[in-house]
C-alpha cells in the first residue's frame, strides 16, 4: 500500500469518477484504475459499487476512505513539520556584543543575509563573556567577541585587529598625554560596559594588579550612552580605539604597554553546526581582513 494509491482512492471517492479524479490529479485514468484494483486485491474487499455514470464506495470502501483520509492528512502534517524543522535548522543563533556589533554588524551580517535570504540570524546582544558561556552550553551557535579570553574548547577566526585605549574628552586633564600608565587611572571617574564584558574584566584586572579601587560611576551596554556620559562628566572609559575614533570629541589614549585586541568569531569544538551556521562561518572566513586596523 502506497501513499499515492491512497491519494488516488480518496480522490475517486470525493469525485465519484475516475475521469474527474484523473483531471484533478493531472494523471492518466489507467493509473488510477490500476491503483484501485491493486488496493482491492491487497485488502481483499470491494471498494466501489461501479455503475456507468459513477463510482459509489461500498461499506468497506466508506470505512477505508476515512482511514485513508486520516493517513493522508497525517502525512501532510509530517511533511509540513519537517519543512518547518528544515527552515529552523538553517537559523543561526549569533552573539553580538553591542560595542563589537557597532563596528562589525553592518559590514558582516547584512551582506550574508542578502546572499542567503533563507537563513535567519537571531542575535543575542549580551556581553562577550555571557555570550561565550552560552556558546559553551550550546544555547548559541557562535559569538563575536574579543579573542584570547576564551580559547579552550573553541574554534575561532580573527576578523579585525584593534587596541584597548582610554577614551577621554578633549578637555580632560589626561587628554594631552601621548600615552598613559595604569597608575594614572587611580581615582579617575570611569564609565564602563557591564561586568559580563571583556573591557570591564580588563579594567578590573588593571585596578587589582595595581592595588587601585575601580572607580566605575556609570555602566551601560549602550556605547553611545557611555561616550555621552564621558563627555558630560569629563570622565573616562576603556573602549576599543575604533569606537573612540568614531567620535571627534573624544581622544583615544593608548597604554604605554599596549593592550592589543583582536575581534573574531568563536564557536564550540566538536559541536553540531547546522547548514546555516556553517555557511556563516565560511562567510566570516572570507571577510576582507584588509579593513583591520
Amino acid at each position: 500500500m502506497k501513499l499515492n494509491q491512497l491519494q488516488y482512492f480518496v480522490a475517486v471517492c470525493e469525485c465519484h469518477s475516475v475521469t474527474h479524479a484523473a483531471e484533478q490529479l493531472y494523471i492518466s485514468q489507467p493509473s488510477i484504475s490500476s491503483a484501485i484494483r491493486a488496493l482491492e486485491d491487497e485488502l481483499g474487499v470491494k471498494l466501489f459499487h461501479r455503475s456507468y455514470h459513477s463510482l459509489i464506495p461500498t461499506m468497506e470502501g466508506e470505512f477505508f476512505y476515512h482511514e485513508a483520509k486520516g493517513l493522508l492528512d497525517h502525512a501532510a502534517q509530517i511533511a509540513d513539520n519537517m519543512e518547518q524543522r528544515r527552515r529552523r535548522s538553517q537559523n543561526v543563533q549569533l552573539g553580538v556584543p553591542p560595542m563589537i556589533g557597532s563596528l562589525l554588524y553592518p559590514e558582516l551580517v547584512p551582506p550574508f543575509s542578502d546572499k542567503h535570504p533563507d537563513v535567519s540570524i537571531e542575535v543575542s546582544s549580551a556581553g562577550s563573556l555571557t555570550n561565550a558561556e552560552a556558546v559553551r552550553e550550546e544555547r548559541l551557535d557562535m559569538t563575536l567577541m574579543l579573542l584570547g579570553t576564551y580559547s579552550a574548547g573553541f574554534h575561532q577566526v580573527a576578523i579585525r585587529r584593534s587596541e584597548i585605549v582610554l577614551a577621554v574628552p578633549k578637555t580632560h586633564p589626561l587628554a594631552s598625554q601621548q600615552w598613559i600608565e595604569p597608575h594614572m587611572l587611580r581615582m579617575q571617574k570611569m564609565a564602563s560596559l557591564p561586568e559580563d564584558t571583556v573591557l570591564f574584566a580588563t579594567l578590573d584586572k588593571i585596578c587589582k594588579r595595581h592595588h587601585m579601587d575601580t572607580q566605575v560611576q556609570y555602566k551601560s551596554r549602550d556605547v553611545s550612552s557611555i561616550k555621552d556620559y564621558v563627555m558630560r562628566k569629563n570622565s573616562a572609559a576603556l573602549l576599543l580605539r575604533d569606537v573612540v575614533q568614531q567620535d571627534n570629541d573624544l581622544v583615544a589614549l593608548p597604554f604605554r604597554d599596549p593592550l592589543p585586541a583582536e575581534i573574531g568569531l568563536v564557536w564550540k569544538k566538536r559541536c553540531y553546526m547546522n547548514a546555516g551556521a556553517e555557511m556563516f562561518i565560511r562567510h566570516v572566513r572570507k571577510f576582507p581582513k584588509e579593513i583591520a586596523v
